[in-house]
C-alpha cells in the first residue's frame, strides 16, 4: 500500500533568487509535516534529493513562476512580518513508497484570479434603465414647457369691480384713514365683503394682514 505524507513546500525570495522574464523566481526548500507517520532522516534526504532532480525543480519553477506572475498582476504580495522576504505556500505530497518516488504539488493560498467577462445580458439591463430614466425626464421637461400652469392658480379677486347700487352721494369714509372717500375722483378698492376702501389704505393693509378691517373677514390677497 502507498503511503503518502504531506509537507510544506515553501518559495523563499533572497538575494540568491533567479529572475526569469522579468519575475523574481523563489529558491525551494522543504519543511517536514506531519502525515500518516513522521519521516525519518533518511526518507526526508531522499524527498529533497528527489526534488533537487532537474526535471522536478524545473517543474516546481514553474510554478513558482506562475504564483509570483499572479502576484504581481492582482498588485497583493504575501508579506512576512519577521523578514522582508516573501513567501508563498505550495502543498507537496510525496509517494515514498514508489520506485521513482513521484512528488506531486498541489498550488494553495494563491491570489484568485479571473479574467473580466462582459455579460451581455447585464448590459442590456442597464441600457435600458438608463433610457427608461432619460425618456421619463424628456416627459417631464415637456409637460412643464407646454401644460399651462397658471390654469391651476387660484384666481385673483378683483378689488376694482364695479357695484351697481354705488351711490356718488352717498357718504363712504375709509375706516382706515378715517376720511371721506370721493369715488368719482379718488381711487378705491371693494373687499368681497362689499366694504369700500382708499386703494393705497387697503393695499398698505392687505400687506400686514389678509383680513377685513371693519368686519375681520378673511380676505383673499390683490
Amino acid at each position: 500500500m502507498t503511503e503518502i505524507f504531506q509537507y510544506d513546500f515553501h518559495g523563499l525570495y533572497n538575494e540568491t533568487s533567479q529572475e526569469i522574464n522579468g519575475l523574481l523566481i523563489p529558491e525551494i526548500y522543504v519543511l517536514k509535516r506531519n502525515g500518516r507517520r513522521h519521516l525519518n532522516d533518511t526518507q526526508y534526504q531522499k524527498l529533497i534529493n528527489e526534488l533537487n532532480r532537474t526535471s522536478k525543480v524545473s517543474s516546481v519553477y514553474k510554478l513558482c513562476y506562475f504564483h509570483a506572475k499572479l502576484k504581481m498582476e492582482k498588485n497583493a504580495p504575501d508579506s512576512d512580518s519577521n523578514s522582508n522576504s516573501q513567501t508563498t505556500d505550495i502543498k507537496l505530497f510525496g509517494s515514498l513508497n514508489s520506485p521513482n518516488c513521484d512528488i506531486n504539488l498541489k498550488i494553495e493560498n494563491l491570489i484568485p484570479y479571473k479574467e473580466p467577462q462582459i455579460r451581455p445580458k447585464e448590459i442590456f439591463y442597464v441600457l435600458l434603465i438608463v433610457l427608461s430614466s432619460a425618456t421619463q425626464i424628456i416627459s417631464l421637461t415637456k409637460q412643464v414647457k407646454f401644460t399651462n400652469t397658471q390654469a391651476f392658480l387660484p384666481k385673483k379677486y378683483d378689488y376694482s369691480h364695479p357695484i351697481p347700487d354705488l351711490n356718488s352721494e352717498s357718504d363712504y369714509t375709509c375706516v382706515i384713514c378715517m376720511f371721506e372717500i370721493d369715488i368719482e375722483n379718488q381711487e378705491y378698492m371693494i373687499t368681497p365683503c362689499n366694504h369700500l376702501y382708499h386703494k393705497n389704505c387697503l393695499a398698505h393693509w392687505l400687506e400686514i394682514k389678509l383680513e377685513c378691517p371693519s368686519c375681520r373677514a378673511v380676505i383673499p390677497p390683490p
